[in-house]
C-alpha cells in the first residue's frame, strides 16, 4: 500500500471526504492512503471520534464505497472486497 503521492489526488480525497462533516464536527483528516484504484481516508470528529470513508476509482472519478466508525479490512485487495 501507497500513501497518496500525487498532491492533487489527495487534497480532492480529503475534500470529499470533509464535506458530509458540519464544520461544528472539527472533522481533521489524519491520513489518506492509496492501493490501486481504491482509497483510505481516515477522520477524526469531535476531536476524538475516528472515522474512516473508502473510495474506489470508477469511469467518472473516485466514488465513495464505504463509510464508517471502524475500518474495513482487506480495503486495498480487490479480492478481499469486491466493490
Amino acid at each position: 500500500m501507497r500513501r497518496a503521492d500525487e498532491p492533487d489526488d489527495r487534497r480532492t480525497l480529503e475534500r470529499r471526504a470533509l464535506t458530509e462533516w458540519p464544520e461544528q464536527a472539527g472533522a481533521q483528516v489524519r491520513s489518506v492512503a492509496v492501493a490501486g484504484d481504491r482509497a483510505e481516508v481516515t477522520l477524526t470528529v469531535n476531536g476524538h471520534h475516528d472515522y474512516w470513508v473508502y473510495y474506489r476509482r470508477g469511469r467518472v472519478g473516485r466514488e465513495e464505497r464505504v463509510s464508517g466508525n471502524g475500518p474495513t479490512l482487506g480495503w486495498e485487495d480487490p479480492s478481499a472486497i469486491g466493490w
